[in-house]
C-alpha cells in the first residue's frame, strides 16, 4: 500500500510544485482505487516500486534487490507504522491542548515540559501560558 503514504507526502510536497502535483494526484487515484479492492490502474505503484528499488540498488545490490522483491509487505509495514505515529502524535497533542501536558497521568515525563526550567512560568521560558495540570480538561 504504498500509495497511502505517498498520498501524504506528495500532498505537502504539491504545495510548492507542479510535479508533486501530477504525483499526488495520481497517488490519490491509486488509493482510491485500492480502497475500493481495485489494483491500480495508473501503473503508479509500479513506478513507485521501481524507483524506490533502483535508489537503494544504486547504494546495495543485494538491498536493492531485497526492496524490489518484497516492496509490498514493505509498503505495508511503512503504512501501519505511519498510522501509529499519526495516531501517538495526534493524542499527544490533543493531552497538551487540552491538560497542559503531553502525558496527563505523568506530566514530569513528558519532553515539552522538561523544557520548561524549574520555578519558570511557561511564558518566562518563551513558551505560552497553560494552567497547571489537572485531571479536568480546559472548558
Amino acid at each position: 500500500m504504498p500509495c497511502l503514504i505517498a498520498l501524504v507526502v506528495l500532498a505537502v510536497l504539491s504545495i510548492f510544485s507542479l510535479k508533486y502535483r501530477i504525483l499526488a494526484k495520481e497517488a490519490f487515484e491509486c488509493v482510491f482505487r485500492r480502497i475500493t479492492l481495485r489494483p491500480c490502474q495508473a501503473g503508479f505503484d509500479q513506478k513507485l516500486k521501481t524507483g524506490v528499488s533502483s535508489w537503494f540498488l544504486k547504494k546495495n545490490e543485494r538491498i536493492g534487490g531485497f526492496v524490489f522483491r518484497r516492496f509490498e509487505i514493505l509498503s505495508w509495514i511503512f503504512v501501519i507504522v505511519f498510522s501509529i505515529t499519526t495516531f501517538y502524535v495526534g493524542r499527544g497533542v490533543y493531552f497538551y491542548a487540552t491538560y497542559g501536558s503531553c502525558a496527563p497521568q505523568n506530566p514530569q515525563n513528558c519532553v515539552i515540559n522538561q523544557l520548561i526550567p524549574a520555578g519558570a512560568t511557561s511564558s518566562q521560558a518563551g513558551f505560552p501560558p497553560c494552567e497547571e495540570y489537572n485531571a479536568t480538561p480546559k472548558k
